[in-house]
């Protein structure tokens, strides 16, 4: 063979490295797409439950007084004041139809369970949907008053 010229062997190793490469290339980017996206998806839960439990245990809701008139309620919070707790309030929340809770608490196409762990088996509560054993859950804890005790909120964000 002649100085300057290229054989056919050396154009199909030159066609099969490049296709290595390109492959490779290829299977990491689109990895690392998908994990991006796996990690927007646990932010946008992580901020949907930061906000929700927030409204719930720092705000009195929107009417202030809607425990008095259920149906009236646009924004369901807990509070009597920042963090003490509403009997009457969660009562009234755990009567209220799930679906409407849900939409209430403006988590999208999430479902939660909040519960209330005051140290008194008897006036712990459960509200809300159990999780699924084999799904993500978000759990974020939040201490509180009820009744005039400390107590710990669970609020639970997960997809079904």
């Amino acid at each position: 063979m002649r100085r300057g010229q290229i054989s056919s062997y050396d154009i199909f190793i030159a066609f099969i490295g490049f296709i290595l490469i390109f492959s490779f290339l290829g299977f990491i980017w689109n990895q690392n797409f998908f994990n991006a996206i796996e990690k927007m998806r646990i932010i946008e839960k992580q901020l949907m439950a930061n906000q929700a439990v927030d409204v719930l245990i720092k705000s009195s809701g929107t009417p202030g007084n809607w425990e008095t008139d259920p149906s009236s309620v646009e924004v369901i919070g807990l509070a009597s004041k920042k963090n003490v707790l509403s009997q009457r309030k969660l009562e009234e929340f755990e009567q209220l139809d799930y679906a409407v809770a849900r939409e209430k608490l403006k988590i999208g196409p999430y479902d939660f369970q909040l519960e209330l762990k005051t140290g008194n088996a008897t006036e712990d509560k459960t509200i809300g949907l159990t999780p699924p054993a084999t799904t993500a859950v978000i759990v974020l804890r939040r201490n509180s008053i009820y009744k005039g005790a400390d107590s710990n909120v669970f609020f639970k964000l997960f997809e079904t």
